[in-house]
C-alpha cells in the first residue's frame, strides 16, 4: 500500500501455492509449471493467469461511512478520504462538508469526483479547516448510495510562503 492511496491491492500469485510435488513413483518432481500442477490436482480448472488482482476497499461494507488518510511526506500535505453520500428518493441536492484537523498551514487545492456519471460534484468552498462539497444528482427520483472520492493538498511551496 502506497501513502495516500485511496485503495488497497492484494494480489493474489499463484506460483506461490507450492514449489515441488511428489509424482506417482514417489520422486520429486520440479520441472512442471505451477499451472500444470495444480491442473493436475483439478484445482485450477483451466484458468491460465498466473496472478489474479483484486481490489480491496474498506468502504466496500455498506456499514463503513468514512475511510481517510492523511500524510505529510517531502512537505507535502496530503488528505485522501472516502465518504458515503446517500441521496433520499426525489433529493437532488446534498452538501458535505470535510473537516481538516489539524488545519492546513492555507487554503489548499481540492478535488473530489465519484464513479457514478449521474452525480455531479462541485467544490464550493476550500478552507485551510475544511472543504464544502455540493453533490447533485440529475435523476433524483431514484436515490442514491454513492462513495464520494476526496483528494486535498497543500504542497512544500504553499507551506513555504
Amino acid at each position: 500500500m502506497t501513502v495516500g492511496s485511496t485503495h488497497h491491492r492484494l494480489k493474489i500469485d499463484r506460483t506461490a501455492i507450492c514449489t515441488t510435488t511428489l509424482t506417482n513413483e514417489g520422486t520429486m518432481n520440479n520441472n512442471q509449471s505451477i499451472e500444470d500442477r495444480l491442473n493436475q490436482l483439478g484445482r485450477l480448472d483451466g484458468v491460465a493467469d498466473a496472478v489474479e488482482e483484486e481490489e480491496f476497499s474498506p468502504m466496500s461494507d455498506p456499514a463503513v461511512t468514512q475511510h481517510i488518510i492523511r500524510s505529510n511526506a517531502d512537505g507535502i500535505d496530503q488528505f485522501n478520504g472516502q465518504f458515503r453520500v446517500s441521496l433520499r428518493s426525489q433529493q437532488a441536492t446534498t452538501v458535505l462538508h470535510v473537516p481538516l484537523h489539524p488545519p492546513m498551514e492555507s487554503a489548499p487545492v481540492a478535488e473530489a469526483y465519484c464513479e457514478n456519471e449521474a452525480v455531479r460534484i462541485r467544490v464550493t468552498e476550500v478552507q485551510r479547516f475544511g472543504v464544502r462539497l455540493e453533490i447533485k444528482t440529475n435523476v433524483p427520483a431514484a436515490g442514491i448510495d454513492e462513495v464520494i472520492q476526496v483528494q486535498i493538498t497543500q504542497s512544500a511551496v504553499d507551506n513555504a510562503s
